[in-house]
């Protein structure tokens, strides 16, 4: 009888063995990383066409169930107002972010291009995390826990804490929008070693997402020393790395490509947690793959909305030229007007 129950258990620990997921070594980190998504929703009209936020999140969902220790960032600038609807755009491209449960995203210059209100309302409904050492809200106070943008983050991922922060320059925004939107500390490097000193004391390893661009990027840690900054995810211009570049001790690299694919390191960390591998894999968001249907969905409600949208704006204009037609015909002088009619075929007066 205990031969039987002892056989029994063996059996069951087997089978939830078996049925485990095969992840990565636990000293293996994986990173996920986008940026300059720019209002891209669906696939680029390149050739061939590729891309698409349904199937970045499918892809994203895949290497989570694939690998223990996963971290999803981008760089910011996910939005941009001059695609229109603009603003549909970024609400559909918010909602997706949420619903991928990015772990933090940097502040680009083309994010608070709808005003503060737009941004905190988004950023409020979605439980985007934003992290930004030089960059905060005016009504917020740097360490308080509800803040919209956090000067830093600190992920735990089965005992490995990771601390993530952003820099985004000051020249990349109007005086206006940092007068009234935003408050930027111009003193960049100042607010991010401030960040660093704080975030070090609890983290095991650091990333910092850098909206300087890769030239920039790689010039700004040539010639800082940033402490435990192992990872730097350069943002803002299109961009993409072929190779992680080490500068110093630390890996750069950049995936700005409007959403047409995502970057993968899988990093290889010492007893130290200190990285002695990093590889990078630019992964093409190709028609092929699969998309996630939670998504989709979204992507054709926005469609729809889309379509009315723009067949509002087109009657809209159609209707505001009509208008100003007739104001200009109320305008002409009795003879004017006389002369008009004379030369009109139609016995109408031409409103143009």
């Amino acid at each position: 009888m205990k031969k039987m129950i002892i056989l029994s258990a063996l059996s069951a620990l087997c089978l939830l063995i078996f049925q485990a997921p095969s992840y990565a070594k636990s000293n293996d980190l994986v990173i996920l990383f986008s940026g300059d998504t720019a209002g891209s929703i669906e696939p680029c009209g390149c050739s061939p066409r590729k891309g698409g936020i349904s199937r970045r999140a499918a892809f994203i969902e895949k290497i989570r169930k694939e690998n223990e220790n996963v971290l999803v960032l981008d760089c910011g600038d996910m939005f941009l107002k001059n695609k229109n609807p603009g603003e549909l755009r970024a609400k559909t491209i918010a909602t997706a972010m949420g619903i991928m449960k990015y772990d933090a995203v940097n502040i680009g210059d083309y994010d608070l291009g709808f005003g503060k209100q737009f941004f905190t309302g988004i950023a409020k409904k979605n439980s985007l995390p934003f992290v930004s050492a030089n960059i905060s809200l005016p009504e917020e106070k740097s360490k308080n826990e509800g803040n919209i943008i956090q000067p830093y983050k600190i992920i735990n991922l089965n005992g490995l804490k990771v601390g993530i922060t952003g820099i985004t320059p000051s020249i990349y925004f109007t005086d206006e929008a940092i007068n009234k939107e935003v408050s930027i500390n111009r003193d960049m490097n100042g607010a991010l070693q401030k960040a660093l000193s704080e975030m070090n004391k609890k983290a095991d390893f650091s990333i910092l997402l850098s909206h300087l661009g890769d030239d920039a990027t790689k010039n700004y840690l040539e010639m800082n020393d940033l402490e435990k900054v192992f990872v730097a995810i350069a943002g803002h211009g299109r961009h993409l790395s072929f190779e992680p570049r080490l500068i110093k001790n630390t890996y750069m690299v950049q995936n700005s490509m409007s959403g047409e694919s995502i970057g993968m390191l899988k990093i290889h960390l010492n007893e130290k947690n200190i990285p002695e591998s990093c590889t990078l894999e630019n992964i093409t968001l190709a028609l092929e793959m699969p998309e996630d249907p939670q998504i989709a969905k979204l992507i054709k409600e926005f469609d729809t909305e889309a379509i009315k949208i723009e067949e509002s704006e087109r009657n809209a204009k159609v209707k505001a030229e009509e208008e100003d037609a007739r104001k200009k015909v109320l305008k002409l002088s009795p003879d004017a007007f006389m002369e008009k009619m004379k030369k009109s075929k139609d016995g109408t007066v031409p409103m143009e």
